[in-house]
């Protein structure tokens, strides 16, 4: 079994009047950091980042969620923002699944949390739902990695990908992440990138919906990183919707985003 040496239990409640600033706390897998980002009061709300970047490039976003009523707790994944890279090398969407269910397991957190992933973010979420259906409450996955099946994303768009639809201050942001992670944890990096390029998450949200989770798949109109591949058709009771926008949206419109998470997407369309 995994060793998991818990360091910090995050509060639900903040009785000092903070609750958009910014809290970063910390627990240990194995022997690695897993640096998290708490925000807000509220209804507790789990998200995961996309690839190359870290918690700190979605604070915009994150903060417009926080301010709606929700305690966002945003864990870096390995060998991100101030996460230490895996001490099995295994990057994976399994390993690093793995790796954020021992650390969900250390944070105590409550059972059936609600959930927001962006791309490899998103995949992780669906092999947690896969591996530890009882974490879950509900998804909500925009720009899930996981289409493979009908071909990967090319290298330089994926990198690029990181940078779309951001303004200047927030393209600084998201390449700062990067940048960290690529000289901190350049294997990682690489690794997790090939794992995003090919993953097949079909069996994946198969099987979340099999045990009962609500899953939304976001994905939008002008993506030229993640394809919605079959995603949208392999599992009943999924509901798709098409925004406009590419990959990185969420980035540079943090309150379209939050109304997208509490309900009100303004879509393209909507399939179920």
């Amino acid at each position: 079994m995994p060793k998991t040496i818990p360091v910090t239990v995050l509060p639900f409640a903040d009785p000092h009047g903070t609750a958009l600033r910014p809290e970063w706390q910390q627990v240990y897998v194995d022997d690695s950091r897993v640096e998290v980002l708490a925000l807000g009061n509220g209804e507790p709300l789990l998200f995961l980042h996309g690839w190359g970047l870290s918690p700190r490039a979605y604070l915009p976003a994150l903060r417009s969620l926080a301010g709606r009523g929700h305690r966002i707790i945003a864990p870096s994944l390995p060998g991100f923002g101030r996460s230490d890279a895996r001490r099995t090398h295994d990057h994976s969407l399994h390993g690093v699944a793995d790796h954020m269910i021992d650390a969900l397991d250390a944070l105590a957190l409550p059972l059936q949390l609600p959930v927001v992933a962006h791309s490899f973010g998103a995949g992780v979420c669906l092999r947690i739902a896969a591996l530890r259906p009882d974490l879950i409450g509900r998804l909500t996955l925009i720009s899930p990695v996981g289409g493979a099946g009908h071909g990967a994303a090319p290298w330089p768009t994926l990198l690029t990908g990181v940078l779309d639809d951001a303004r200047p201050r927030l393209a600084a942001a998201t390449l700062r992440d990067f940048l960290t992670a690529a000289l901190r944890h350049p294997a990682a990096l690489t690794a997790s990138g090939l794992a995003a390029r090919a993953a097949d998450s079909v069996t994946d949200l198969q099987a979340a919906a099999a045990a009962g989770i609500p899953v939304r798949l976001v994905f939008a109109a002008d993506d030229h990183v993640v394809r919605p591949g079959d995603l949208p058709t392999c599992a009943s009771g999924t509901t798709t919707e098409t925004v406009r926008g590419r990959h990185g949206w969420l980035l540079g419109e943090p309150d379209r985003f939050a109304d997208l998470v509490i309900g009100s997407p303004d879509p393209v369309a909507i399939t179920a």
